[in-house]
């Protein structure tokens, strides 16, 4: 539970049309982007927040099946962010968008954001002047860049992810019935009085000219110190601890000071989890190889009769034929050769074998002559 004081009697900020706060429900290792984040808590209401955690997970075989823009996601140190290293942060989609609107920061002011200075020794310089401007004018567009890195690698979730759900339920504060019995009327009351002995007086009688006046009186007449008036375990009793009736003049005003205040300025907001359970969600192959094989079978089974049986006949039939063309082509191949020998009418042309005498009486010796057809 946090009890908020947005002191609006001190309220500069024009850029934002509204008064209050803003507030981020976001995981303790993730830097939160006010932007895309934010809840307005108003003054005058108190706020139930109410968070459901959703774990997201990816199965091993999507992980290595599938790159990270088909599983449209990044496993944990697969695009490690350099402004937002894995020792302080996780990778998570909105520290991804955040650090690219970071780089574009650097890049375009040449300054380091007084918020986030893990980039000081490469930019020394922190936003200040032209250079905040520029910031804040890029900060206004931080979610609409999406790339990071030297590659310009494309953001996407992260594989294993923790999403915190929120919804928001609100009713007045406070009570006017029962906000003096509580704790927070002291707390206000004792904030009160420190803004009362502060520089802050001057801008707080403008908005609230009496209450100052109204501690002072009550103190005076209870004999106890302002910083005192709530002493017994920050409750507001003034009938047993200053001795002043309830139905005072200067102790009523004085509540309805405090009860003013209150109603422009605190706010009250209470952060809890939902259900005692957490829903996880797994990301997995949307068709395994083994059921994509088994479906194709059994489709092909159904409708044409086709089974495994029937692929390995396929394949027997495929080898035989292509068994069969090979030994035809080298029997066509052997059959060239031998007719190499024929001429064009297709008979063998006669070899003579005519034996040679030398020298009368001489050795024979044994000379292949080959006759020509004449044509």
């Amino acid at each position: 539970s946090i009890l908020l004081d947005a002191e609006t009697f001190d309220y500069t900020f024009h850029l934002k049309a509204g008064e209050g706060f803003k507030i981020a429900v976001h995981h303790h290792l993730d830097q939160p982007i006010m932007s895309i984040k934010e809840l307005d808590i108003s003054p005058g209401s108190v706020f139930q927040i109410a968070v459901t955690p959703i774990l997201m997970s990816t199965t091993e075989e999507a992980r290595y099946r599938f790159n990270p823009m088909e599983r449209g996601c990044y496993v944990e140190g697969e695009l490690p962010l350099k402004y937002l290293p894995s020792s302080l942060y996780r990778y998570e989609m909105s520290n991804c968008l955040f650090e690219a609107g970071y780089e574009k920061i650097l890049e375009e002011c040449n300054c380091t954001p007084s918020f986030h200075q893990l980039a000081n020794k490469e930019v020394p310089q922190i936003c200040s002047g032209p250079g905040l401007t520029c910031m804040n004018r890029n900060l206004r567009y931080i979610g609409k860049l999406n790339k990071v890195g030297k590659n310009q690698d494309e953001c996407l979730s992260a594989c294993d992810d923790q999403i915190n759900s929120v919804s928001v339920t609100s009713s007045d504060f406070p009570n006017r019935e029962t906000f003096s019995k509580r704790e927070e009327f002291c707390l206000a009351l004792l904030k009160l009085v420190r803004t009362c002995n502060s520089r802050k007086k001057i801008f707080l009688t403008e908005k609230f000219p009496t209450v100052c006046d109204n501690i002072k009186l009550v103190s005076n007449k209870s004999g106890v110190r302002d910083s005192h008036l709530c002493q017994n375990r920050n409750i507001w009793e003034p009938n047993r601890e200053l001795g002043l009736s309830t139905n005072d003049t200067a102790v009523f005003n004085l509540e309805e000071n405090i009860f003013q205040y209150a109603k422009k300025n605190l706010a009250v907001v209470n952060v809890y989890i939902k259900d005692p359970v957490v829903t996880n969600i797994q990301r997995d192959q949307k068709i395994p190889i083994i059921a994509f094989v088994a479906n194709t079978g059994g489709l092909l089974g159904l409708c044409m009769g086709f089974s495994l049986v029937s692929v390995f006949e396929i394949l027997y039939h495929i080898l035989g034929i292509t068994s069969k063309t090979i030994k035809e082509w080298k029997k066509k191949q052997i059959g060239r050769v031998e007719n190499g020998s024929k001429n064009s009418d297709g008979f063998d042309l006669p070899s003579i074998r005519i034996k040679k005498c030398n020298s009368c009486g001489g050795e024979l010796t044994d000379t292949d002559f080959t006759s020509e057809r004449l044509l």
